[in-house]
């Protein structure tokens, strides 16, 4: 009861009414004067009934009078009364309101959970009753409390910033706190502050957002872009994790997916860094079942690759995902899976300019899509690649002219062995190795721990991760190369690499890695942060 007594007396302080009563708290109304004809004057108010105070006289002997109409008069030389009362008290009221907002930024912090909560409500409807909002300082220390200890904090904290944001979308501060401070709460142990964390997502973001399907091409003026366009790339994977629990529970707003591909498409507003955040959604939506207008377009999103092409690897790349877990779907259309589609992929495997994360995904899209007659001579063109570097590489040192081929033939050699590999499982039987494969082993090998390019040795350290998987007796023979440069390779990508690699080993070969455990527990006190 005393936080609502306290929020609504902070909130009827801003208003008009508010500062007219501190006015008359510190200096006496008028009162009405008489009518000229002798008429009745009007009735007062309750505050204009009562009485002045009686003149009275300071230390020097000044008086200080009412005048005949009530207002007060020119004060006597020693008088304590002056023109410019009404401005000193309207800044001693801001000057108080000022005091209140420190203060109860102070409590946020307050040992006791009740007091910390009494404090965010307080603050919240000193917020959203203030003109200027709240200072960065009591925006922080509220940002602060949805890392606290008690959930029943970090639940009001969340509700105190989706409040604040939604009062001001176009605050910048106020974006940045809840960007910052509510929507890590999506992952929160406690239900109850998930629940929160989610509504507040919910209703600022994907509401809107749905309901921009009818005119896309005004998205741009909607309060919810600027939102967009502060997602960092840190907080993409939160946002696609809240999208999953909303769609799990069934409570994903309806045409979202239409919505997010009009926006994405050539003719809607969707550009800049809205479209990262735009993509990672629409992949998210991808992943669940189809209802209706929720189902994901596969031909818009094959619109949107062809656009990018080579020109927009990040763009295609995107779009790349999405169609990866259609296929995997098997939401693709018949037409599709066998036609075109598939030899337009490998087509754009075969471009000078596709980089190796493009080439990972048109490889495992061929494999999703299914069809034989393909992999085997994709396969054979990679092993001669990978073989012909390694005859040059003793004596160059340097495969500065060829690293990105060299490294585009590992990468897609290495995702033909995992689908092989995850074939034979399927099938009850384990993948033989090779001779060619034996032949690229080598090759890799050398080029691991060669002088060469770093990007060339950390690519074929995941190459050989790859080929391990299958076999027990390789991961055996490789094994001890992995350990040994995880911890003395002086570069980090390497490093970082070896570790990728000894992790998924874990899991596929675990026997072989229980006297490495200490090993790769060292990794965690790297020089490198990204290792």
């Amino acid at each position: 009861v005393r936080r609502l007594l306290l929020s609504s007396l902070i909130a009827a302080l801003h208003t008009p009414a508010g500062a007219r009563l501190l006015a008359l708290v510190q200096q006496p109304p008028a009162l009405a004067a008489a009518s000229p004809g002798g008429a009745t004057p009007a009735l007062p108010s309750p505050l204009d009934a009562m009485p002045p105070p009686p003149p009275r006289r300071d230390s020097e002997g000044g008086r200080s009078s009412i005048g005949s109409a009530g207002t007060p008069a020119a004060a006597t030389p020693g008088g304590d009364a002056s023109p410019s009362a009404s401005l000193v008290s309207a800044a001693k009221m801001e000057a108080s309101l000022a005091s209140v907002a420190s203060l109860l930024q102070s409590r946020c912090a307050d040992e006791r959970p009740a007091v910390r909560r009494a404090a965010l409500g307080a603050i919240e409807a000193y917020g959203l009753a203030s003109s200027d909002g709240l200072s960065p300082a009591a925006l922080a220390a509220v940002e602060e409390r949805c890392r606290d200890a008690s959930p029943l904090i970090r639940k009001q904290a969340a509700k105190c910033l989706a409040a604040l944001l939604a009062a001001r979308p176009s605050s910048p501060a106020e974006r940045r706190a809840w960007i910052d401070g509510s929507l890590p709460l999506c992952r929160d142990s406690e239900a109850s502050v998930t629940d929160a964390a989610l509504d507040s997502l919910e209703e600022l973001l994907l509401r809107p957002l749905a309901a921009a399907e009818k005119k896309p091409s005004e998205a741009a003026s909607l309060p919810l872009w600027p939102l967009l366009e502060d997602l960092s790339a840190a907080a993409i994977p939160t946002l696609q994790h809240a999208l999953g629990v909303l769609a799990a529970r069934g409570r994903t707003p309806p045409a979202l997916a239409r919505s997010v591909q009009a926006l994405l498409s050539p003719s809607g507003a969707g550009c800049g860094a809205v479209r990262p955040p735009l993509w990672a959604m629409l992949l998210q939506l991808a992943q669940q079942k189809p209802k209706g207008r929720e189902a994901v377009d596969a031909a818009a999103v094959l619109r949107c690759w062809r656009k990018a092409g080579a020109a927009d690897p990040a763009e295609a790349a995107a779009a790349l995902r999405v169609l990866l877990c259609l296929a995997r779907r098997g939401a693709l259309e018949e037409g599709e899976l066998e036609g075109e589609l598939k030899g337009e992929l490998l087509s754009r495997l075969q471009q000078p300019d596709c980089d190796t994360e493009t080439a990972a995904l048109l490889v495992q899209i061929c494999c999703a899509l299914g069809g034989d007659g393909w992999a085997e001579p994709l396969r054979r063109a990679c092993a001669e690649t990978i073989n012909a570097a390694a005859v040059l590489f003793p004596h160059t040192h340097s495969l500065t002219t060829s690293t990105r081929d060299v490294q585009r033939a590992l990468v897609v050699y290495g995702e033909l062995s995992l689908e092989e590999e995850d074939a034979a499982a399927s099938a009850g039987s384990r993948a033989s190795v090779s001779a060619s494969t034996k032949a690229v082993v080598a090759a890799a090998t050398e080029f691991a721990h060669g002088e060469c390019d770093p990007a060339l040795s950390a690519t074929a350290f995941v190459t050989l991760g790859k080929l391990c998987m299958g076999s027990a007796a390789l991961a055996k023979k490789l094994l001890p190369m992995f350990v040994r440069e995880l911890s003395t390779s002086p570069q980090w990508a390497v490093r970082n690499n070896a570790l990728v690699v000894l992790f998924d080993l874990v899991k596929a070969h675990t026997a072989l890695l229980d006297r490495h455990v200490g090993s790769l527990g060292l990794a965690g006190s790297d020089a490198s942060p990204v290792v």
